[in-house]
């Protein structure tokens, strides 16, 4: 969606005349890759919930400009917070709940 507004940041190369090597050892794809880890972000290193969550580049880039962004500002840091925090108080106060979750977690 971002190619179709005109910002090719995500693009690799054409896996008709780019080998399969250069499209992976690229610095393209490396910054990016850098960007999905949320240990070196600002504001997630300190993060409790920081085990659970993850990282939109791709989110990021269409609505801050660059691929870390700013997690105060960040709606997809808002929805995984909410999100987790919703599960961690099923698990801490819903008996019936917390067996469910349990459920899909144990053996």
């Amino acid at each position: 969606m971002l190619a179709e507004m005109g910002d090719h940041t995500f693009r690799l190369g054409h896996v008709a005349r780019d080998s399969y090597e250069s499209l992976l050892l690229s610095e393209t794809l490396l910054d990016h890759l850098s960007d999905s880890m949320p240990e070196g972000a600002p504001m997630c290193g300190d993060c409790p919930f920081l085990p659970y969550c993850g990282a939109d580049p791709i989110f990021h880039r269409a609505t801050q400009g660059d691929g870390v962004g700013h997690k105060a500002f960040s709606d997809f840091c808002k929805k995984q917070m909410g999100v987790l925090r919703h599960l961690l108080g099923l698990l801490e106060d819903d008996a019936r709940a917390r067996e469910v979750l349990m459920g899909w977690v144990e053996p």
